[in-house]
């Protein structure tokens, strides 16, 4: 073999030992993103009943088209699970379930008489609607918050529910939904301020109840009024236009959590579980969150709660994580070509000791 054929020989080596590294690497890339979808048992041949219930901005339908956080859950759980069919309905009584003489109502009726396969909505997990259905894994987690007309200052002096019982002193009335969620919290809770608070809303129940979240609402923005909400409410109804309202959650911890519901007989509780976490894990559930709690007003305009400062926070991780993975790309991709060129160059003077 002459001198220059075994030159070009070790060139061609090098350059394909190079090629290879880089090869590789691509594979891995694609191989990661064709498993983010489909993961599990593949629910493609399936065709699930799917109850809901109109609430923003869970869903809601305007000129015969569905929207809301509920249409997307939906489309994620198809690109983890498989491209499912589903048919979706409203609750018929406009209730999201409670024990009606005997008789469950709402979507947690039609579970359990099996009229639906699947609940999707912003359905609160309690202990009683847990002995009649089986409940997934929380998509979503929550506490309680108030919404407050923003004042002209752009001071609030109430951060704790304590805050909010003092408050009533100086003229700041508060109260919530007669007979929801939150009133019947505040009246069976054991904490003391908010024993306080419950007697003091019934003693004064004109000016502390509404009948629905439009009289909440209406009656915050006339001034003087703290609405007790669940802290999703809260946080949806202070990114909307006119943005003159801004949410303030009570520190303290978990008033609930929303999750999908499924006949006591289901045997899919177990898929979904897989899929929630699987969303839970690639961050999709809070770029979801994102897009539909924050849609109008600009976020920074308002009090970010503790769980505002966590998706920011995420936010930042996730940037940063991308930032250091690019650097550490190229960092691989220049020791690699300075190994080669150092590979080429002692090949090179090697072959000159043959001449």
């Amino acid at each position: 073999m002459n001198i220059c054929a075994l030159l070009l020989l070790l060139i061609g080596l090098v350059c394909a030992q190079d090629h290879g590294d880089h090869g590789d690497h691509d594979h891995a890339h694609d191989h990661g993103d064709h498993d983010e979808g489909h993961e599990g048992h593949d629910h493609s041949d399936e065709n699930f009943r799917i109850t809901t219930i109109d609430s923003q901005p869970f869903y809601s339908v305007v000129s015969n088209k569905e929207s809301g956080y509920v249409i997307d859950l939906i489309k994620e759980l198809q690109h983890v699970m498989g491209e499912f069919r589903y048919s979706i309905t409203e609750s018929p009584d406009g209730k999201y379930g409670y024990l009606e003489n005997d008789r469950w109502n709402g979507l947690i009726g039609q579970l359990v008489n099996e009229d639906a396969d699947i609940a999707i909505a912003d359905l609160t997990v309690t202990p009683m609607r847990g002995n009649a259905v089986v409940f997934s894994d929380p998509f979503m987690e929550f506490g309680l918050a108030i919404l407050i007309k923003k004042p002209s200052n752009g001071e609030i002096d109430i951060k704790t529910f304590a805050d909010l019982v003092n408050q009533a002193e100086d003229g700041i009335k508060y109260g919530s939904i007669r007979g929801g969620s939150v009133d019947k919290y505040i009246e069976s809770s054991d904490d003391r301020t908010v024993q306080e608070a419950a007697r003091w809303m019934r003693l004064n129940s004109d000016d502390a109840y509404v009948s629905s979240t439009a009289d909440g609402l209406r009656k915050v923005r006339q001034g003087n009024y703290a609405f007790i909400v669940e802290s999703p409410s809260a946080e949806y109804y202070a990114h909307q236009e006119p943005c003159d309202l801004t949410e303030i959650e009570f520190p303290g911890g978990n008033f609930g959590r929303y999750a999908l519901a499924f006949p006591k007989n289901s045997r899919h509780v177990l898929h979904f579980n897989e899929a929630i976490q699987s969303l839970k894990d690639n961050g999709h559930l809070q770029h979801l969150h994102h897009t539909w709690f924050h849609k109008t007003c600009d976020s920074h305009s308002h009090d970010h709660h503790e769980g505002n400062s966590h998706d920011h926070d995420h936010d930042h991780d996730h940037a940063s994580g991308s930032a250091e993975n690019t650097t550490q790309e190229s960092t691989d991709g220049a020791a690699s070509i300075s190994t080669s060129v150092s590979l080429l160059v002692s090949l090179i003077l090697i072959t000159a000791n043959f001449i």
